[in-house]
């Protein structure tokens, strides 16, 4: 689908959006992301990561024309995003591609043991990828 803008009644552009977009690697605070580029002339793309959890920040991450992948940092663990693309020519935007991905839980090793679940961050309950549970 494109987006085609007007004024009076004349069709001034029409920004080709990218395709395929994919995310290659996830991460607990990041995200990474590629795709093919449009096929009509962009100055770059926005990258925009919208969390689904209340509270966490949103994002947008501008890129070159050339460029078509990148690294998405600083993200809340364990929170699904709504990640929409948009080619842009000049401050046009294209019809987003739109993707959800949930970041990892935050992992840490302890030794031999590894904590794979935390539910609360007052610590209420920690599940190790041995057998051993510690419930306060």
């Amino acid at each position: 689908m494109r987006l085609i803008y007007f004024y009076n009644s004349y069709s001034l552009a029409v920004v080709e959006p990218a395709s395929n977009l994919q995310i290659l690697e996830v991460a607990s605070k990041s995200l990474q992301l590629t795709w093919d580029a449009s096929i009509g002339e962009v100055s770059g793309y926005k990258v925009q990561m919208i969390p689904m959890m209340a509270g966490s920040k949103r994002q947008e991450l501008y890129v070159g024309p050339t460029k078509t992948q990148v690294v998405v940092r600083d993200l809340s663990p364990d929170t699904e995003y709504q990640i929409s693309l948009f080619a842009l020519n000049g401050l046009m935007p294209s019809e987003p591609l739109t993707l959800m991905q949930k970041t990892q839980l935050v992992k840490v090793s302890l030794g031999e043991y590894e904590i794979v679940e935390v539910q609360s961050p007052n610590w209420p309950f920690i599940a190790f990828s041995d057998t051993m549970e510690v419930c306060p």
